[in-house]
């Protein structure tokens, strides 16, 4: 479900998540946008399903977003760390 690709981008993504103020899904999924653009070509998909992947557990979920708001950035930060450190060792 993620490979060392998606896992890469989650290591730089959290930094983003750890800045997101107002943590409600509106904003997590603008974020996702911006850090797409400026790192992915624009391609959300390649943030969103590592994040969906790595805070879910499965490639298909209700809105990631939403997933993530419901969690918390305290969570969501704890998940993509997880995922993260699968690949790192």
């Amino acid at each position: 479900v993620l490979d060392e690709d998606g896992a890469n981008v989650l290591s730089q993504f959290q930094e983003t998540v750890s800045g997101i103020e107002d943590f409600i899904s509106e904003n997590i999924q603008n974020a996702c946008k911006d850090f797409a653009k400026e790192h992915l070509e624009g391609k959300m998909g390649k943030v969103a399903m590592p994040l969906r992947a790595a805070i879910t557990g499965s490639t298909q979920s209700p809105s990631v977003f939403l997933c993530a708001e419901v969690l918390g950035r305290d969570e969501v930060l704890k998940r993509i760390e997880k995922a993260v450190e699968v690949f790192d060792s």
